[in-house]
């Protein structure tokens, strides 16, 4: 900030490519929103997981199976064993919130197609009609969740105009911004990772991702704009956002990934940003009801009707928590899967050592982003903190799965209009590393024409002049803080070899396209390896370790590039001698 003002980020688009008219973006806005669902659409006509393949299927039966299962049954009755609920067969692993929107679409699949969820009698069913209802049921959710979720993130991270000055709805500052929000909007509507896996393989993962969109919003908005003064009304939308966030945990279990950046970032917010230890307290207070409230509201139908009162709790957290299944299922890029080759790790350790070991590595991992956030609580620092808590999760926790890289991918497609090139290599990436999935699921077609759309768009971004008119930061802006290595901070990977000087910015752009010439070339390698690399008998999962490895090579150095510029930041906030404590 500068007299009470909050400084514009640097801008480096062209002055052909960087405006959109206030005429012209609600039409973007509606071409892309378009686009996205025939996308999904096109997609959906594809096979989903388990089709036609006995009989235990796939993820799209699971999901069959706990509409099934949520209308037929007593809601005690719902994550336990019975001799109507085989817990064997799909049986419910997913938090409350889920079995509740099965339960919504199960009913109006019974009104519209009850074979489709006939206790017992509809195991294994794909109906025409049923797997149309069920492909449209992630559609609503899209619209209805997601889409809304990721244009309120868009209009938070991206305002138009700064709470301490007037709105100038016609200025050319306020129709640039309003081209990075349409870039932003493209990027995230027209993920493919996040297409191909919710509208190919199946799965509601839009559900959750909403509810942590909708959540960062609603909490960068009671931050007031990043500037402004604070009021109850601020506070309100930030304890909106601590529900919301919760609502995603008890949605899907894996939203712990994020748990504990909101919590740093929440947490910093209540204290730098109050101006007597009293007002921190209460505003911690606060943010503890509304989490300790959101989940027993959620859970509360599990107390009241089950036959043990809490018992019926426990049995959820026993399905949402299965530490029986060990260290890692299948096979995904992370670094216990991909090191496993030469480590035994399952072995070496006993299953409660593993738990333990994942669990001080992960911590390990990510105390320096969360001390980051924790210390400087800026919107921009809040993204790219959960960026980092996501991939430690994903790389070093326990009992990961390969679809849960889509969760660290989430903050890096929101990033993509200040780094579109990182954002497409990650896609990219993210996407091969899931093929051996994609695969099972015959959904090669879709997945070949997504990578060839993102290696165009990262040809498009290799020219300089393309590149700017996308990218909106300078890679030395300093409105982050000057004390806190900015350019660290702003530049992910090889940026980081050229960090620190402002006349390097063709170097840091060729290095920028030499790591995605480089992602090209491994992705392409791995699929050479997996076509013509002869199959061995004594390594059958061979083939699948070419991307295992791809992705977690990548993931590791994305993940370590991340670490040690948290690490240097808070080693200069802590120890700088002319640091001073930023907030936006």
């Amino acid at each position: 900030e500068e007299g009470g003002r909050t400084k514009e980020p640097a801008v480096v688009c062209t002055d052909s490519t960087r405006y959109m008219s206030k005429r012209s973006y609600p039409l973007w806005i509606v071409i892309i929103a378009s686009l996205a669902i025939v996308l999904r659409q096109a997609v959906a006509a594809h096979p989903h997981s388990g089709m036609g393949t006995p009989p235990m299927y796939g993820d799209y039966e699971a999901q069959r199976h706990w509409m099934e299962i949520t209308i037929n049954l007593p809601l005690k009755d719902w994550y336990r064993q019975t001799t109507d609920n085989d817990l064997m067969y799909w049986g419910l692993d997913y938090p409350p919130l889920t079995a509740y929107v099965s339960y919504f679409f199960g009913m109006l699949a019974q009104k519209i197609e009850p074979e489709l969820v006939t206790l017992h009698a509809s195991r294994g069913n794909e109906t025409p009609t049923g797997k149309m209802l069920m492909r449209y049921s992630v559609l609503v959710c899209d619209l209805l969740l997601f889409f809304p979720a990721a244009y309120a993130f868009l209009c938070s991270f991206y305002p138009v105009h700064s709470t301490t000055t007037p709105p100038q709805p016609s200025s050319s500052s306020s129709k640039r911004l309003l081209g990075i929000r349409a870039a932003a909007w493209f990027f995230i509507l027209l993920n493919p990772a996040f297409i191909l896996i919710d509208h190919g393989h199946f799965q509601y993962n839009c559900v959750a991702h909403g509810l942590i969109l909708l959540a960062i919003a609603l909490i960068l908005f009671g931050g007031g704009g990043g500037g402004g003064t604070r009021n109850k009304g601020n506070l309100y939308l930030e304890l909106a956002g601590a529900s919301s966030f919760c609502l995603a945990l008890l949605f899907k279990q894996m939203s712990l990934y994020f748990a504990l950046g909101f919590f740093s970032f929440l947490l910093g917010r209540s204290i730098w940003h109050e101006r007597t230890w009293i007002d921190s307290f209460m505003h911690v207070a606060a943010l503890g009801v509304t989490v300790i409230g959101t989940f027993a509201l959620i859970l509360f139908p599990f107390i009241t009707q089950g036959t043990g009162g809490f018992e019926s709790v426990i049995d959820v957290g026993k399905r949402v928590f299965p530490v029986a299944r060990g260290l890692f299922e299948d096979k995904v890029a992370n670094f216990w899967c991909a090191t496993n080759v030469i480590i035994k790790w399952k072995a070496l350790f006993s299953r409660d050592a593993t738990v333990l070991l994942a669990l001080m590595t992960t911590v390990i991992s990510i105390f320096p982003t969360m001390l980051h956030m924790f210390l400087r609580p800026t919107p921009r620092r809040f993204i790219f903190g959960l960026m980092g808590c996501a991939l430690s999760f994903f790389l070093f926790s326990f009992q990961v799965h390969e679809k849960s890289i889509l969760l660290p991918l989430l903050p890096i497609a929101a990033t993509f209009p200040s780094h579109p090139m990182l954002a497409t290599t990650a896609t990219l990436i993210s996407n091969a590393s899931m093929f051996p999935l994609l695969r099972r699921d015959l959904l090669v077609l879709p997945y070949a024409v997504f990578q060839l759309s993102l290696m165009t768009l990262g040809l498009f971004l290799s020219s300089r002049a393309h590149y700017d008119a996308i990218a909106v930061y300078d890679d030395n802006d300093e409105s982050e803080a000057k004390d806190a290595t900015s350019s660290l901070e702003s530049t992910m990977l090889l940026d980081l070899i050229c960090s620190g000087s402002g006349g390097k910015k063709d170097k840091v752009h060729w290095f920028r396209v030499l790591g995605f010439v480089v992602s090209v070339c491994s992705v392409t390698t791995a699929h050479a390896l997996d076509l013509f690399f002869p199959k061995i008998a004594k390594y059958p999962d061979l083939n699948v370790y070419w991307f295992v490895i791809l992705g977690a090579a990548y993931f590791l150095f994305f993940w370590f590039t991340l670490f040690m510029c948290d690490l240097v930041s808070v080693f200069r906030i802590l120890f700088g001698s002319k640091t001073k404590r930023k907030t936006e």
